[in-house]
């Protein structure tokens, strides 16, 4: 089965069904996946097969001097974990860089079957709460 990755607004997460079978990446959410710490806690060996992974399976050279560059080797790290479903919120990311974590994924999930990643926009300056329960 191919691997999938859909946009979606803040709005429209509210309706998605079996959020308890998703990883939360940039979330203020308690059991959401917060970019630096997890970055963090990876060795520094892993981080670097990751980095070179990453060129490979995207041809292109990561910068981990950004939040940016983190948040892709911290999609990656959990990918290789095998966890099929990710939701990650793009807030703070200019449509510049939301563009390019979006190309990359494409690219990196042609190498991975059955995987689900929806990537979090809104660039309405409404301030909005996301409600994890079903």
């Amino acid at each position: 089965m191919s691997s999938n990755i859909s946009k979606i607004s803040f709005q429209e997460l509210q309706h998605l069904k079996n959020k308890e079978e998703y990883i939360f990446i940039n979330f203020d959410y308690f059991y959401s996946i917060k970019i630096m710490p997890f970055f963090e806690k990876i060795e520094m060996k892993e981080r670097d097969s990751l980095i070179d992974s990453f060129l490979h399976l995207t041809n292109t050279n990561i910068r981990i001097d950004d939040l940016l560059g983190k948040l892709h080797v911290v999609i990656l790290k959990i990918l290789v974990n095998g966890e099929k479903n990710l939701v990650i919120n793009t807030i703070g990311l200019s449509e510049n860089s939301i563009e390019f974590l979006t190309d990359n994924l494409r690219k990196i999930l042609d190498n991975f079957d059955n995987r689900n990643l929806i990537i979090v926009e809104d660039y309405s300056q409404e301030p909005f709460k996301f409600n994890y329960s079903n």
